[in-house]
């Protein structure tokens, strides 16, 4: 069924004001699959995109090309997967929910085709490696854990200074005796 010049100008203005303003934009599709997605998976799959804050929308592969003229040649169903909330928008959020998402249940029913960085386009292999890389809240984390490291490995040194004076006395009255 076609879609309307009004319809398509309302899904132009819709993926302007959530879509290009985003850091990352992930494409996939269906085409060359191995498993047809039925209506029960497909639920799924965007229950749990959306588990993550992930927005998933199917759109026609022209009106992909006039937002993101960057993008390679398009065939097939293609969707894209971004964050709900703008404002959280980084670079490496949306990329490693789809992949690792798309990795862990649905290897079988789509395929990566890029992303879209800050206005950059980024070939499936990119996008892939990208989404090894830890994200904020993973370098945060990992940062907090390393303080925390530090703080308690501190706390030992500075509780075995008494220990080490207590022994020290303990040795001389020993010897004296």
């Amino acid at each position: 069924m076609a879609t309307s010049r009004t319809k398509k100008e309302e899904i132009v203005k819709f993926l302007q004001d959530s879509v290009v303003v985003q850091k990352a934009v992930v494409l996939f599709g269906t085409k060359d699959v191995k498993d047809s997605l039925n209506a029960e998976k497909n639920q799924n799959f965007r229950h749990e995109a959306y588990a993550q804050g992930l927005v998933i929308k199917v759109v026609k592969n022209t009106i992909i090309k006039k937002l993101f003229p960057a993008v390679a040649d398009l065939s097939g169903q293609t969707y894209l997967a971004f964050l709900g909330d703008p404002a959280q928008s980084d670079e490496i959020t949306t990329p490693k929910g789809i992949v690792g998402l798309l990795d862990k249940e649905f290897k079988d029913n789509f395929e990566i085709i890029g992303a879209i960085v800050n206005d950059e386009y980024l070939d499936k292999n990119s996008t892939i490696q990208l989404s090894s890389t830890p994200s904020k809240q993973d370098s945060m984390g990992m940062t907090a854990g390393a303080i925390q490291q530090i703080i308690a490995k501190l706390a030992m040194v500075i509780n075995e200074i008494p220990s080490s004076v207590a022994r020290g006395v303990e040795a001389v009255s020993s010897k004296k005796a």
